[in-house]
């Protein structure tokens, strides 16, 4: 029983990091989700609005060039953030906006929300 319990406890780790870093590649996303082209002007505040439910339990996710940058879930009631900007923000009270004040070209980029599959591919002029 202890060897079973030592190879949950290095799975583990493994299992969390697949969830993490899985899923989003720019090869096969454009195939499987809309996207929407946004163009935005340096300085300008930036507002992408997912699709989804809070009500439907399921973790609401925002990505960026497949980069995890937000997770709220609503079982937990507990949100993670791995912004790439202080300039980027999600309301955990409302977790289907990201709002990017004052963008930057550094902002720019493909930019996603599970569980709605829509993507933004974000332009600064």
């Amino acid at each position: 029983m202890a060897v079973l319990q030592a190879g949950i406890l290095h799975l583990a780790p493994c299992i969390l990091m697949i969830l993490l870093t899985c899923g989003f590649t720019k090869a096969n996303i454009f195939k499987q989700f809309p996207w929407i082209n946004k163009t935005a002007d340096q300085g300008e505040t930036v507002v992408l609005h997912c699709n989804g439910s809070e009500d439907s339990g399921e973790d609401l996710v925002w990505r960026k060039d497949g980069n995890l940058l937000f997770v709220y879930s609503p079982f937990i009631n507990q949100a993670v953030t791995n912004y790439t900007s202080s300039r980027m923000s999600v309301d955990p009270s409302d977790p289907l906006k990201l709002q990017i004040s004052n963008v930057q070209p550094s902002d720019a980029g493909t930019y996603s929300c599970f569980p709605s599959r829509i993507l933004w591919i974000l332009t600064i002029k």
